[in-house]
């Protein structure tokens, strides 16, 4: 029974997942939504990646010609790190935002961007060598581990603020939710995959880490309905300075 209910989950949580990031890149159409590239960049990315993934399970000629078993897996992972390295950027702007309201120096993100380069820089180092496939994993769950912290970090400078932007605290809360989704999943996998009995720990894991996906989804479609891009300044600093009387404002 519960092989079977997690053959099913395998099957058909993805599919899920990629309607449920059609909804919300269907939120991206809107013209107040589009201040932020790097969100429209991530999910486009995404919804390739789990389009692949689906298109493979279920023996599409082409891909499976293209990549065969361990080709396949390198590649998702490498595009996962890709997808991470994005969604880092993304935060780091973010992070800005925030920091730039709350009158928080620059020196601030400019130390964690260093940190991040150099974590990223030093996990490639202790991974060379490896299989492809392996590296691209490793890097995946050290960055995964690292976004949950900076997510905390950034948790600290919402919470401190009079004014919250309701949009970028959602943000937040979506990247908190996947991210400790995939940290908490990896750490059970590392930790139990060599039971004898593998298929509850299996279960488990797929269900935290779809779960989670789609309750981050529905965060981040709530987070671009319109009606909070009016609560935004125009913000990443990718507004054009307004001209009044030959005079920038």
């Amino acid at each position: 029974m519960v092989k079977t209910f997690l053959d099913l989950l395998v099957t058909w949580g993805p599919v899920l997942a990629l309607i449920l990031q059609a909804f919300l890149l269907s939120r991206f159409l809107d013209g107040k939504n589009r201040n932020y590239p790097l969100a429209i960049v991530y999910y486009v990315l995404l919804f390739f990646l789990t389009s692949v993934a689906i298109l493979w399970q279920n023996g599409f000629a082409f891909l499976v010609k293209l990549f065969p078993q361990q080709r396949n897996v390198q590649f998702q992972s490498g595009l996962e790190v890709v997808i991470h390295v994005v969604l880092l950027a993304l935060m780091f702007q973010l992070l800005r935002i925030t920091s730039d309201r709350k009158g928080l120096p620059r020196t601030r993100l400019y130390l964690l961007a260093a940190i991040t380069i150099a974590l990223f820089a030093g996990t490639l180092y202790w991974v060379s060598g490896k299989n492809l496939g392996r590296q691209f994993s490793t890097v995946r769950q050290v960055m995964s581990f690292w976004m949950v912290l900076l997510n905390l970090y950034w948790w600290t400078l919402l919470v401190g603020q009079k004014k919250i932007s309701r949009r970028i605290l959602l943000l937040s809360s979506g990247i908190g939710l996947q991210m400790t989704g995939q940290v908490v999943a990896d750490g059970l996998l590392i930790a139990f995959i060599k039971q004898a009995d593998q298929y509850g720990l299996i279960l488990f894991v797929y269900a935290m880490v779809f779960l989670t996906h789609y309750l981050s989804l529905a965060v981040w479609y709530e987070a671009f309905h319109p009606k909070h891009a009016q609560q935004e300044e125009p913000s990443l600093g990718m507004a054009l300075p307004k001209v009044r009387n030959g005079v920038k404002s």
